[in-house]
């Protein structure tokens, strides 16, 4: 939906229906209206929000940019990486999300893993977490009024 962008070592091609993305391929979203739907290889679909660029592979992705929500409830292990860390799951949903300097990760359900630097741990539905590449994340319950990454409009 709106402006999807595919690009590679041949070159960016503008995304108007479905397309075979290639390993190691950039996908890119304009800021206006662009959203991408994936289907990687392990079987986990991903979704790049608007204004958001992530490079892809068979079960993982880096996200540089934006926000991206990851069903991996009926996958392999699928992770996505950011500047501040990574995160992994089979047999959940959460999201990512690049702003400023951290990461905020959601877990949607099951558990996910997530590792900054040489801290790591789990969340578990519900739970949020923000990374920043340093110090000990802790994992905290998402209040219900507060505004978090799994109410995407």
């Amino acid at each position: 939906r709106g402006q999807v962008t595919l690009s590679s070592e041949r070159g960016a091609t503008k995304v108007r229906d479905t397309a075979r993305v290639e390993q190691g391929a950039k996908v890119g979203t304009s800021a206006a209206d662009g959203r991408a739907g994936l289907d990687l290889d392990n079987g986990a679909w991903v979704l790049i929000g608007r204004g958001g660029e992530a490079q892809l592979e068979a079960a993982a992705g880096k996200l540089s940019k934006g926000r991206a929500w990851v069903d991996a409830s009926s996958a392999e292990e699928t992770t996505v990486e950011t500047s501040h860390g990574s995160v992994s799951a089979s047999g959940a949903t959460f999201s990512v999300s690049l702003t400023g300097n951290e990461t905020s990760v959601y877990c949607g359900s099951g558990e996910v893993t997530f590792r900054a630097g040489s801290a790591g741990g789990r969340l578990q539905q519900g739970e949020q977490i923000v990374l920043t590449g340093s110090g000990e994340p802790e994992p905290e319950p998402v209040n219900e009024n507060q505004n978090h990454d799994s109410t995407w409009d």
